[in-house]
């Protein structure tokens, strides 16, 4: 599998995304660390037309929430959140912070305001570059 990685601006809060595009089946995704904007673009075949040209199709998910916990090893998961973040589901983040393998220092959580337009972190402080 080949792939291309950049860095664009994300489409709902403006801060750097990570853009990859995979050269063997043409699709191509926009993930934001802030917001949790994702967007996916992939080929599929026309069936309106017996040549069988592709198409593509783009599927986009607002953001409404991001994390990293980066653990003491040095290695990071981070992903966007599916739902805006509960009072319960900010509990949950804190006490996994307290796992000693976690460095809490350097994990965050966020959300997105849609009124207010813009990114407020719940949980931590968020990096200025991320690893």
């Amino acid at each position: 599998m080949t792939a291309v990685l950049d860095v664009v601006d994300c489409p709902q809060c403006s801060w750097h995304s990570f853009y990859e595009f995979e050269t063997r089946r043409m699709t191509s995704t926009i993930f934001c660390p802030c917001c949790g904007y994702r967007e996916k673009t992939r080929p599929l075949k026309n069936r309106k037309t017996k040549s069988g040209d592709l198409v593509f199709r783009t599927t986009k998910r607002c953001g409404v929430g991001a994390y990293m916990v980066k653990r003491r090893n040095g290695v990071s998961e981070i992903g966007a959140l599916e739902r805006p973040p509960t009072r319960r589901t900010i509990a949950q983040f804190k006490k996994g912070l307290k796992h000693p393998e976690i460095d809490a220092a350097q994990s965050f959580l966020t959300r997105w305001d849609p009124r207010r337009k813009r990114v407020e972190t719940l949980v931590g402080k968020f990096p200025r570059t991320l690893p």
